[in-house]
């Protein structure tokens, strides 16, 4: 039971902060339906589970911190900055144009939700936080619980990222359903109040990782 909270725990740590993932769930289950928003959010919690996995078996000690700076921080940078673009001009055209009515069907089609899940798959890969997450954060964290030398069973690692599995998974069916809910009441001003203020929230996040890395 312990083994679960911690993976609980370490999941919920890793999911709920609100981040680039959760602005583009929220906008894309506004504008398509919960499918979108879940299997961009099923993207996301695969690469944490993933990270769980490298973690509990010691990546962290592998790669260097200087690796955060790497190449594939800049990737991410420009990851936020493109959706943020995306998100401006969806608010922009909802203003000039109005919102097109298309039932959930039509726009969720299987290439569709596959690309939803590519796209939070690579954000959350190359996302900053997620590395300092669970490379730098969740070390120290194990350090501090399992570092007085106590056996550590073969099924510590299996529990723990289930744990994982099941917080992350239960933030992103939760945090769509909320969403999904109030597109009952979402007009136009909502639509365009989730592009304008998701590619805000992008370019901040952008900036944010921008900055750390220079």
């Amino acid at each position: 039971m312990y083994l679960i909270l911690v993976g609980l725990g370490l999941g919920l740590g890793a999911a709920v902060p609100i981040g680039p993932v959760n602005v583009e769930i929220a906008r894309r289950t506004l504008a398509r339906g919960r499918w979108a928003g879940l299997f961009l959010g099923f993207g996301a919690v695969t690469v944490d589970v993933l990270f769980a996995v490298a973690t509990s078996l010691g990546l962290s000690r592998l790669i260097p911190k200087e690796t955060l700076t790497g190449k594939f921080g800049f990737v991410g940078v420009a990851i936020c900055f493109i959706l943020a673009a995306i998100s401006l001009g969806a608010a922009w055209k909802a203003y000039k144009f109005g919102v097109p009515e298309q039932a959930d069907k039509e726009t969720n089609s299987a290439a569709t939700l596959a690309g939803d899940y590519a796209v939070g798959f690579g954000m959350t890969a190359l996302n900053l936080y997620t590395w300092i997450w669970w490379l730098v954060t969740v070390p120290t964290l194990a350090a501090q619980q399992f570092g007085t030398g106590g056996k550590e069973s073969g099924l510590d690692l299996p529990i723990t990222c289930l744990g994982v599995a099941v917080a992350a998974s239960g933030w992103v069916i939760a945090f769509t359903t909320i969403v999904n809910a109030m597109r009952r009441f979402a007009g136009r001003a909502w639509h365009i109040g989730a592009d304008l203020g998701g590619g805000v929230l992008l370019l901040g996040f952008g900036f944010w990782a921008l900055w750390r890395l220079l």
